[in-house]
């Protein structure tokens, strides 16, 4: 009796396993999905961050009416961060999310 038991039980973790695995291949695209979000939308903020800074930046360089003065630059940062962007919103989109 306790042999079919066993054989019953061996049976069912086998079952088991093969179901988690057949489920964890099938979230592997949702988790990387889900990476790619999250990389998104941290660039995204910190684009945005630098973006506004330098807005602050060159309104203030014209307010002070220094018009002949150097002006202010954008950061360099975003130059670097926005080709990282356009690949992760075509990765987005690859998978099938606006």
């Amino acid at each position: 009796m306790l042999s079919v038991t066993r054989q019953r039980l061996a049976t069912a973790i086998r079952v088991l396993r093969d179901e988690l695995e057949i489920f964890e291949q099938a979230a592997r695209p949702l988790q990387r999905l889900e990476e790619l979000a999250v990389d998104l939308a941290a660039i995204d903020r910190e684009i945005s961050e630098l973006k506004a800074e330098h807005q602050v930046r060159l309104g203030n360089w014209l307010a002070g009416g220094q018009v002949d003065g150097e002006r202010p630059m954008a950061s360099l940062r975003i130059s670097l961060l926005e080709p990282r962007q356009r690949v992760l919103v075509r990765d987005v989109e690859a998978a099938g999310c606006p």
